[in-house]
Formats: C-alpha cells, sequence, structure tokens
C-alpha cells in the first residue's frame, strides 16, 4: 500500500528527449519481436526502455564500446517479457555487460571410456 502511495515521489521520468524518433524507427525495425505492439504497447515499451537506460550501467567487454543503437536495441529486447510487469522484475541488475559477437563456452566431458572431450558451444 505505501508503496502504491509512495510511487509518484520516487518514480523518475524518462529522458525522452535523448532519443529522437528517427533513432527508435531505426532500432524498432531491426527487432521483428516488436512488430505485434499496438501503439499504445509501443509507446509504454520506449518509455519503459528509456527508464531502462536511465537506471542500467552499460560496459563493453573485450574493448567493445557499446553505441547508442546498441543500448536502445538491448533496452527495449530487455523490457518486452516485463513490459506488462514493470521495471522492478529488474531491480537487482544494475549493470549491463555487451560482449561483441557470439558468446562462446568452453567445454570438457568425460565420457563412458574415460576419454576427456574439450569443445566450444555458442550460446
Amino acid at each position: 500500500m505505501f508503496a502504491r502511495l509512495l510511487k509518484p515521489f520516487f518514480h523518475r521520468k524518462p529522458r525522452a528527449a535523448a532519443v529522437s524518433n528517427t533513432q527508435w524507427t531505426a532500432v524498432e525495425t531491426r527487432l521483428p519481436c516488436l512488430d505485434h505492439l499496438d501503439e499504445r504497447e509501443r509507446q509504454d515499451l520506449r518509455e519503459m526502455a528509456m527508464m531502462f537506460l536511465d537506471q542500467k550501467v552499460f560496459s563493453g567487454a573485450a574493448d567493445f564500446e557499446p553505441d547508442n543503437f546498441a543500448r536502445l536495441s538491448i533496452a527495449l529486447q530487455a523490457c518486452l517479457p516485463v513490459l506488462k510487469l514493470g521495471l522492478e522484475a529488474y531491480a537487482g541488475w544494475h549493470g549491463i555487460i555487451v560482449y561483441p559477437g557470439d558468446f562462446v563456452i568452453p567445454r570438457r566431458e568425460v565420457d563412458a571410456n574415460g576419454l576427456l572431450h574439450e569443445y566450444t558451444e555458442d550460446a
């Protein structure tokens, strides 16, 4: 109950001017997962993505520096599954680490004959 009463005082207003309509459109057209959204849902997603960008720190790995396009794309994709739940779903997340390219996981398995197999798996 108190959270609902205090929300207007602590709710951060998104900085809508930080992303132009051209930038939104450029990113959204490359994300077919957004095609099913109606105008109201798309606007809600944009507002949530702005708050996400405002609250989270983006860091690049392996000398990669995420640009505005990458950050906006990640924010939209992160907010889509929690669009009806709210950003509280990511309350414990403080930063996003962006790795350039495919993420490869080294694997080691020993088979029934005791033979070691080493390989990489794309994530």
